[in-house]
């Protein structure tokens, strides 16, 4: 009885080019780990992968640690690949460009050979036994592009709600800094503001305490004293001023009213004698030697005299200034100070000459006024 021989059937490639290509990544000296079969997009970008194929070889330098593979081998991973491809381009059921990829782990993660190959699709579906379903194939194309969209979709909106993530952390660290830049220049403009108030205020002090005691002494009601202090100092003043039947305690030789400082011509003086000993007294002493002391400020206060006439007028008239030196002197009781109080009567001060006074005397003459007028008002409120 014969044996008959077996037959060998020897595969043939679809893509002779594509065979040879993946034939020379098994082969010396270079040696694929994986070979991979991806979609290219426009921008010869890589998308989905469709096949993937490793073969690992052993670890080692020698030859024989690389297993070759058969010619049969070959063809056959080259014919899976393009029916891979030529499926998903059935489905996808329009032109499509595919790479297959080389890899090797000494070589890095990127492949470091490519073969690019362009499909058109053949069938709208195929099943197992090759014959065709147009309906069922459009089912499962529409099926295969929306879960294609979905995924686009669903990538896109996580793409979407990390940058919504990044620029509302940027807003908030943004608003942040602005909210501390605001806060740290209004909290320095306050700061300056107090510092240049403070500084106003210490500047201003004394101008404020002067006022402030002058004020004092403008309040109250002076209608009771009127009427008998006045009965009793105008018959005195004018007799003592402006008489000629004799000289009055104090007058110049030629009968004149004297001038503040006691001798016509020159300003007030604190060498007048004072025979008195009440604290009026003190006080207008010192006001008088201030008065001596700055000759321009007594001169704008009282006027000024020449040879026993006056050629200038001052800011308080000759009877106000005859009455201090009149008193100073012990011509005339302390008490008739009160009719330079603010609504006395004709010899009051002013309103206006007290403000253009203010304006022009020194502190010391400002205090030592105010303490005296203080000092009557303080003795007339005891009556």
């Amino acid at each position: 009885m014969s044996r008959e021989r077996a037959i060998q059937i020897v595969p043939t490639a679809t893509d002779e080019a594509f065979a040879t290509w993946l034939g020379a990544r098994f082969s010396d000296p270079e040696y694929a780990m994986r070979i991979q079969i991806v979609q290219v997009g426009a921008g010869n970008r890589h998308g989905e992968v469709i096949y993937t194929h490793d073969e690992r070889a052993p670890v080692g330098d020698k030859k024989k640690d690389k297993p070759r593979l058969s010619r049969e081998r070959i063809v056959e991973l080259s014919n899976a690949m393009i029916t891979s491809s030529q499926l998903d381009c059935d489905a996808l059921g329009r032109s499509t460009t595919y790479a297959a990829l080389a890899f090797h782990a000494a070589m890095g993660a990127d492949s470091y050979s490519r073969f690019m190959f362009r499909l058109r699709p053949k069938n709208i579906y195929a099943n197992a036994e090759g014959v065709v379903d147009v309906e069922e194939g459009s089912r499962i194309e529409r099926l295969l592009l929306g879960l294609l969209e979905s995924e686009r979709r669903d990538k896109r909106w996580t793409l979407e709600m990390a940058m919504n993530a990044i620029s509302g952390a940027m807003e908030r660290d943004a608003q942040r800094i602005e909210k501390t830049e605001m806060m740290l220049d209004g909290r320095l403009e306050k700061e300056t503001k107090l510092i240049e108030a403070t500084e106003a205020a210490l500047s201003k002090a004394e101008d404020r305490r002067l006022k402030r005691a002058w004020h004092d002494l403008t309040v109250g009601t002076v209608g009771e004293m009127v009427s008998s202090v006045k009965s009793q100092i105008l018959p005195a003043i004018k007799f003592k001023l402006m008489s000629g039947a004799g000289t009055p305690p104090h007058a110049t030789s030629n009968g004149t009213a004297p001038h503040p400082s006691g001798t016509a011509g020159s300003p007030p003086s604190a060498e007048t004698p004072a025979t008195g000993t009440a604290p009026e007294v003190v006080i207008l002493g010192r006001f008088l030697a201030e008065c001596e002391a700055n000759g321009e400020v007594a001169e704008n206060l009282f006027g000024k005299d020449v040879d026993g006439k006056p050629v200038s007028t001052g800011i308080f008239n000759r009877q106000q200034a005859a009455l201090l030196v009149i008193v100073h002197s012990g011509g005339l009781p302390v008490s008739l100070l009160d009719q330079l109080l603010p609504g006395a009567g004709e010899l009051a001060v002013t309103d206006e000459q007290r403000a253009q006074a203010m304006a022009i005397m020194t502190p010391a003459m400002s205090s030592t006024l105010i303490e005296l007028f203080t000092l009557r008002m303080a003795a007339r409120a005891s009556k």
